[in-house]
C-alpha cells in the first residue's frame, strides 16, 4: 500500500473520544476500536495486520519512536505525543499511552489540549531539524537538553507531568462541552425484556465499567494533593538541611564565644556544650528524615503515574463498551459472530491491562503508606529535639541576662530561639501534610476488594457474551 502524501488538513475527532490499538511485539496491528479506524481513514481490513508505522507522519522525529520502542521493549509503559497521518494525508495529534502486557502492546490515545502540547510541537520541529544534521543521537541529546532547561531531570519525569496535565485538561474540556450543550450525555435505552440479550449484557458491562471509572475518577481528583506533597517534600528537604547547618553554626559560635569569655563564661559554656550535643543529635535525626523523604518521593513518583494510567485505561474500557452499545442501539445495526469475538478479546485484554496496573498501584500505595508512617515518626522525633533546643536557648537567654559581658551570647541565643520557633511551625505543617496524604493513600488502598470484585464481574460478563 502506497504511503499517502501529507496535506495541511487535520483529521477531526472530539476531545471526549478515546481510541486504542493492540499490536504484537513487532508493532503489527491486531485490532482497534471504531474511532481508531474512523480517524485514520482506513477500512478495518486495510489496517489490520499492517505495521503501526502505516499511520506515521513524516513530521515526527525518529528519536521519539526509538525512545518509545526502547521503553516498551524493556517492559515499561511510556507516554508520548505523536503526530499521525490518516489515509488521505491529513494529520492528527494524540497523546499515546503505551502499555506492554505479555506478548502484546496496548496503545490508548486521546486528543492533547494542554499548554504542554504547544511546547512539544515546537520541540519536535527542532528535533526534526537536528536529526537532518546529526541523526537520532543528536536529536535525543537535544531533547534531553531542552527538558533539563524546562526543569525535568529525565524524559520519564516529563511524561508523568505531561500525562497528568493532559488528563486534567481533557476532563475540563469535556465538562465545558457538556455544560455548553455541544456534547450530549450517553443515554442507555434498555427494555425490561432485554436483560438476557446481547444488548442487555453489554449494558451491564457498561454500567459496571462506569462504576470502576467512578472510583478511579475520584482517586484522580486527589492527584493534586499527591503532586503538591511531592513538590513540598523536595522543598522541605532543602529547608531541613539548611536548618541543620544553621543550628550547627550557632552551636559552633556559642562554643567560640564561651572560650573567649574563659572563666567568666563557665555557665554559658555548659549551655554551649548542650547546644553542640543537641545539634549533633538533631543532625542524626535530620539524616533519617531526609532518607525517608527520599523513599516517599520515589514512592509518590511511581504512584502518580500508576493512578493516571489506571484512570485512562478504565476510561478506555468504559468508552469502548459505550461504543458497542451505540452500535446495538442504532436501528438495524448487526454485530457478527467474528465481530463479537473481537469485542470479547479486546475487553478482556483491556481488563487484564487495567488489572495489572491497578494491582501495581495498590502495591505502590501499600509501600508508600509504610514510608509515610516512618517519615511521620522521624519528623515527630525531630520535633522533640527542636523542643529540647528551644529550652536550651531560652536558658541561654536567661544566663546572658546575668552577665554584662555576654552580649555575643545574647545575639546567638536570640537568633536560635527565633530559628527554633520557625522550625516548630514548619515541622508541624509538614507532619500534618504527611498524615493527610497517608490517610488519603490508605483510603484508596481500602478500595482493593471493590475494584477486584468489579473487574472480575466485567470479566465474567464478557466471557458470557454471545453474538
Amino acid at each position: 500500500m502506497a504511503k499517502p502524501t501529507p496535506i495541511d488538513k487535520e483529521a477531526q475527532f472530539r476531545v471526549n473520544e478515546l481510541f486504542f490499538s493492540i499490536t504484537d511485539l513487532r508493532g503489527i496491528i491486531l485490532t482497534g476500536n471504531d474511532v481508531f479506524t474512523r480517524v485514520s481513514g482506513y477500512e478495518r481490513e486495510d489496517i489490520i495486520a499492517k505495521p503501526h508505522s502505516i499511520i506515521r507522519h513524516p513530521d515526527m522525529p525518529r528519536a521519539v519512536f526509538k525512545l518509545l520502542w526502547d521503553t516498551i521493549q524493556a517492559n515499561k509503559p511510556i507516554v508520548a505525543y505523536v503526530k499521525n497521518m490518516a489515509k488521505d494525508g491529513a494529520y492528527y495529534w494524540v497523546l499515546a499511552c503505551v502499555f506492554p502486557l505479555k506478548d502484546k502492546y496496548l496503545s490508548i490515545r486521546f486528543k492533547p489540549t494542554s499548554a504542554v502540547f504547544s511546547l512539544v510541537q515546537e520541540v519536535y520541529k527542532k528535533m526534526l531539524a537536528e536529526e537532518k544534521i546529526s541523526g537520532m543521537e543528536g536529536s535525543v541529546k537535544l531533547l534531553t537538553q531542552i527538558l533539563e532547561e524546562k526543569g525535568f531531570r529525565s524524559y520519564e519525569e516529563f511524561m508523568r507531568f505531561a500525562m497528568i496535565e493532559e488528563m486534567k485538561s481533557k476532563d475540563t474540556a469535556v465538562k465545558e462541552l457538556f455544560d455548553s450543550g455541544q456534547l450530549s450525555r450517553f443515554v442507555l435505552r434498555q427494555k425490561r425484556n432485554e436483560e438476557d440479550s446481547l444488548k442487555g449484557k453489554m449494558s451491564l458491562i457498561y454500567r459496571t465499567c462506569r462504576d470502576v471509572d467512578h472510583i478511579f475518577s475520584n482517586n484522580f481528583k486527589k492527584m493534586d494533593n499527591f503532586v503538591t506533597l511531592n513538590k513540598r517534600l523536595t522543598e522541605k528537604s532543602v529547608y531541613i538541611l539548611d536548618l541543620a547547618e544553621e543550628i550547627r553554626l550557632l552551636s559552633l559560635n556559642a562554643s567560640v564565644e564561651s572560650n573567649r569569655m574563659k572563666d567568666a563564661g563557665r555557665t554559658l559554656s555548659a549551655v554551649a556544650n548542650e547546644m553542640k550535643d543537641n545539634s549533633q543529635e538533631s543532625a542524626a535525626k535530620i539524616a533519617e528524615v531526609i532518607h525517608h523523604i527520599e523513599n516517599v518521593v520515589k514512592g509518590l513518583t511511581g504512584l502518580i503515574f500508576e493512578l493516571s494510567a489506571s484512570k485512562i485505561q478504565v476510561e478506555m474500557m468504559t468508552f469502548f463498551s459505550q461504543e458497542i452499545l451505540n452500535k446495538l442501539q442504532t436501528s438495524g445495526a448487526k454485530i457478527t459472530v467474528a465481530e463479537m469475538q473481537d469485542v470479547k478479546s479486546n475487553v478482556i485484554f483491556l481488563i487484564e491491562t487495567l488489572d495489572r496496573t491497578s494491582r501495581e498501584t495498590l502495591r505502590k500505595l501499600g509501600s508508600l503508606t509504610e514510608h509515610l508512617s516512618e517519615l511521620g515518626i522521624r519528623i515527630r522525633q525531630l520535633q522533640g529535639y527542636v523542643r529540647g533546643a528551644e529550652l536550651i536557648h531560652v536558658n541561654g537567654i536567661i544566663e546572658t541576662a546575668k552577665s554584662q559581658h555576654a552580649q555575643g551570647f545574647s545575639v546567638i541565643f536570640n537568633r536560635a530561639v527565633k530559628l527554633v520557633k520557625a522550625a516548630k511551625i514548619e515541622l508541624d505543617e509538614f507532619r500534618e501534610g504527611v498524615v493527610m496524604i497517608r490517610e488519603e493513600a490508605t483510603t484508596i488502598l481500602g478500595q482493593d476488594r471493590e475494584i477486584t470484585f468489579l473487574l472480575d464481574k466485567v470479566g465474567v460478563l464478557v466471557r458470557e457474551l454471545n453474538a
